[in-house]
């Protein structure tokens, strides 16, 4: 059995002048992609992406697709057996290796996705749509709803955060808290920059991030769920005196879930399985209204 977590977003138009109409534009993408098989492919100078519509779905039912984070050939991996040297992966031109994820896509604004150690995430999507369609959507990470109450104490009082950012072209990551948190390193080719931010252990107890980091580090939490790694905090609470550190990417919105393999790979887990649990998650998630109450569980900078 292949373990995945069901994790969920919320969905909305990224462009403030504009809307974005959800089954028109995976409507449209189908028809596309019928057409010329390699409209799926978005390649770019650093990442290629590759998106297969399921389900274009309606008013009552969800948007399926399928999102293929795709290794050019500079970045396959290798291959290597006992008594015989390293080599590259044999594949024919037009031939990737791929990372998988399912997304749920619901006409609600919410979206979930199976997620593990190298799923691609929805800005894959809101990636391969603004360069193929001139569309723009973005999804934003939920987390469970009483986490507003447990950081609320740690604003302004925070005394350290651990980071780590893919610098990856999809993302865009550039400007913004990005910028405040590491402006030279923006600059540089490098595919992960970890920070370890700190007042250190022997510091004075009452000193903390200034406010323009710790605004930057909040406003990571909320936005920027496409670039991080890793987001772990460290503030004092001032209620109980006691210095507290929560791994915010362990409180997104999720459940467990175990898959069948495929037939086709035994690493990749059977397609209606994962929708179906996508499915019947998001519908308990409804019942218990703790969709409703994540969407204002975002990590509130105020």
């Amino acid at each position: 059995m292949l373990k995945r977590k069901i994790v969920f977003y919320r969905w909305l138009a990224a462009d403030p002048q504009g809307t974005f109409d959800l089954h028109r534009v995976i409507g449209d993408l189908a028809g596309h992609i019928a057409a010329d098989p390699h409209f799926a492919v978005v390649q770019s100078n650093e990442v290629a992406t590759a998106i297969e519509v399921v389900d274009v779905g309606d008013e009552n039912s969800p948007t399926n697709v399928v999102i293929y984070a795709l290794r050019s050939p500079e970045n396959r991996p290798l291959q290597w057996e006992p008594g015989q040297p390293i080599s590259a992966i044999q594949l024919e031109d037009g031939q990737y290796p791929a990372d998988v994820t399912h997304l749920s896509i619901f006409p609600d604004g919410f979206a979930a996705q199976d997620a593990h150690g190298y799923a691609p995430r929805p800005g894959r999507l809101s990636f391969f749509l603004r360069k193929k369609m001139r569309e723009k959507v973005s999804f934003e990470p939920l987390f469970t709803p009483n986490m507003i109450e447990r950081m609320r104490p740690l604003k302004g009082r925070l005394r350290g955060a651990q980071i780590a950012f893919t610098q990856t072209e999809y993302t865009g990551g550039e400007g913004g808290s990005l910028s405040v948190l590491w402006p030279q390193v923006l600059r540089q080719r490098v595919p992960v920059v970890r920070l370890d931010l700190s007042m250190g252990r022997y510091g004075p107890r009452d000193r903390y991030l200034d406010n323009a980091v710790d605004d930057a580090v909040f406003e990571l939490a909320e936005n920027a769920n496409d670039v991080i790694e890793k987001l772990v905090v460290r503030g004092k609470n001032p209620n109980s005196g006691v210095v507290e550190e929560i791994n915010l990417l362990n409180e997104r919105l999720h459940v467990e879930g175990e898959f069948a393999p495929s037939a086709s790979a035994a690493s990749l887990p059977a397609r209606s399985e994962v929708f179906f649990a996508i499915d019947q998650a998001y519908k308990e998630f409804h019942r218990n209204g703790i969709l409703e109450r994540a969407v204002h569980a975002q990590l509130l900078r105020e």
